[in-house]
């Protein structure tokens, strides 16, 4: 059997779809594919998928500075970072707000606290910078 049947659409006209004939049975094909508009390269081992990994850390871990009443920046954000996520032992609490410019005055804040196991929180930034304002336990980040 051929791959990719015609099927009928109206009377008198057909459609063809994508298929693969597997056995003797035609499985439609809805594999991923990835490639400039018009054409198409089905992804496998020797043409994986590709992809960027945004979400994993950029430098090493560092720790969270202690904070002040009005926030002090977590760091000095790299070029290519897009967040910050946050690690948490169990019993760690942060509180931080999210701003686009150092705060003059103490600014309204997000606390998270780890629990047992440990925690992972993600912050996309989006041109902001996260200030702490206090800190329990030893948290520590990394960009992302």
């Amino acid at each position: 059997m051929a791959d990719n049947p015609t099927l009928p659409l109206t009377e008198g006209a057909t459609i063809q779809t994508a298929a693969d004939d597997i056995g003797g049975i035609l499985y439609q094909r809805v594999k991923p594919s990835f490639g400039v508009d018009g054409s198409a390269v089905d992804v496998s081992a020797t043409n994986p998928l590709p992809v960027t990994e945004p979400l994993t850390g950029v430098g090493s871990l560092a720790l969270i500075p202690s904070g002040s009443t009005n926030g002090t920046i977590i760091g000095t954000k790299p070029a290519n970072a897009r967040g910050v996520r946050m690690y948490l032992a169990s019993g760690d609490v942060v509180t931080y707000a999210i701003v686009s410019a150092a705060p003059s005055s103490a600014p309204i804040t997000f606390t998270i606290t780890g629990v047992t196991g440990g925690s992972i929180f993600d912050e996309t930034l989006n041109g902001q910078d996260i200030y702490i304002t206090s800190i329990t336990g030893t948290p520590k980040f990394r960009w992302m």
